[in-house]
Formats: structure tokens, C-alpha cells, sequence
């Protein structure tokens, strides 16, 4: 299954949304409803809807996550000759699939976001039609080749 949400990555990710909030007499980790963090996890909501699976994956999955910003205004036109370039800035690499997955996993795209086996995160800039998050979301199994 392949995605892509035509939206502006987020710089924020559901890590930097989280704080310790106060109901009571108990302390607990959470969103605030007016934060950035629910704020982008309604959106994602609302775009991975449309593409949910009838029924749940099941067994091993591989996840890949292309994160295409656009184009800085400060980049070089030599940079922008071969349509990408890496992105070495904010958010990190490794905080960019939580709040993908927790959107995916209370949509039921698969039972628990445990079942992911393989997981990819790239992040790149981008000429403007490329902008976007892109999803490829696979069922692995044992004929799958595994190198180590």
C-alpha cells in the first residue's frame, strides 16, 4: 500500500507535543488540546481516513516514511539540479514515525504498531510537485530475503 499526503511536513513532531499535565491530584504525560502536537495528529487523522484498509494488516509489516520538505529560500541552485537533497535539520529522523503510527494504529491500520518489522525514515528537500509525506506500508513473509 503507497500514500502520499499532499501536505507541508510538520517540523513538530508528537515527542515535542508531550507535557506533563495535571488533573487532580495526578501528574501524567499528555497533549494539551490546543497544542501543535493534537493539532497535527487530527490532520493526520483526517488524511490517512481516506486511505484506511478495509480490514487490519496482520503479521510482519514494513513501514517507509519520505518526508519531501520544500525547498529552503536560502538553497543554491547547484543543489537543486537533481530535484532532492537530504535533509540534515529538524525534526529527527528517528521521532518522525511516532505520531504517524499512533494516528495509523488507533485507525486500525493494523492491529498494533508492534506487527512493524522493518522500518524506514528518509527526509529530503524537494522541488514543489515532490513536497509531501509518503507512505509504503507492506505485509512481509517468509519468502522475504533477509541479509545480514
Amino acid at each position: 500500500m503507497k500514500i502520499k499526503l499532499d501536505i507541508v511536513p510538520p517540523r513538530s513532531t508528537g515527542q515535542a507535543a508531550a507535557t506533563i499535565l495535571k488533573r487532580g491530584d495526578r501528574y501524567f504525560v499528555g497533549k494539551k488540546s490546543n497544542s501543535e502536537g493534537k493539532r497535527i495528529q487530527d490532520m493526520l487523522w483526517a488524511l490517512l481516513m481516506e486511505h484506511k484498509p478495509a480490514a487490519p494488516l496482520e503479521g510482519a509489516l514494513a513501514f517507509t516514511i519520505t518526508y519531501v520538505y520544500p525547498w529552503r529560500k536560502s538553497e543554491p541552485q547547484k543543489n537543486r539540479v537533481h530535484g532532492y537533497k537530504w535533509c540534515d535539520k529538524k525534526p529527527d529522523a528517528d521521532n518522525i514515525p511516532k505520531i504517524l503510527q499512533d494516528v495509523m494504529t488507533r485507525l486500525q491500520y493494523w492491529g498494533d504498531d508492534s506487527q512493524i518489522a522493518v522500518l524506514g525514515v528518509r527526509k529530503l528537500w524537494g522541488d514543489d510537485a515532490k513536497v509531501g509525506i509518503y507512505l509504503e506500508l507492506r505485509e512481509l513473509n517468509n519468502t522475504n530475503q533477509i541479509t545480514l
